[in-house]
Formats: structure tokens, C-alpha cells, sequence
């Protein structure tokens, strides 16, 4: 899933509202989300759209999943600055 996908997705699931800007990149993740069980076309909410459960689940699992923290390149090195073998 690419970013703007993510975003996509995180749009129909928390906001009620169309999402803007409508571009090629949106009407190919909806039909994408559509046909794969994430999303389903509603009149009952301002973004024409709700997630299904397995779209929640998947936002779910988007916000449950930790964040990755970037290994510290000075502890790689040794105390004057050389390689660690």
C-alpha cells in the first residue's frame, strides 16, 4: 500500500467528507479498496464512503503497527570512531 493509499484509507475511515484533491492516484485506490473488501459506497456519509470491517482492520493494523527507530550510526563505531568488527 502506497502512502497516498494510506492516506486514502485513513480518510474514509475517520473523515466524513470528501477527500480532496480528487486525482487519478484516489479513483484508482477506491476501485482497489472496492474490490478488495476494504471499502464500500455509502450515500450515509459525506465521503460517499465507509470502510468495511476488513478496512478497519487494516487501519487497525496500520496504527498498531510501532515505529521503527533508525539504528544510531556513533554505536556502530567504536569510542575514537573506528568499525567495530
Amino acid at each position: 500500500m502506497t502512502p497516498h493509499e494510506i492516506n486514502v484509507l485513513l480518510h474514509i475511515h475517520a473523515i466524513a467528507e470528501p477527500f480532496k484533491p480528487d486525482s487519478p492516484a484516489y479513483e484508482e485506490a477506491i476501485e482497489s479498496f472496492t474490490i478488495n473488501g476494504m471499502i464500500y459506497k455509502t450515500d450515509s456519509s459525506g465521503s460517499g464512503y465507509k470502510t468495511t470491517k476488513f478496512g478497519d482492520a487494516m487501519v487497525n493494523m496500520l496504527c498498531e503497527t510501532p515505529l521503527t527507530v533508525p539504528a544510531d550510526p556513533r554505536k556502530q563505531r567504536g569510542v575514537e570512531g573506528e568499525n567495530k568488527e
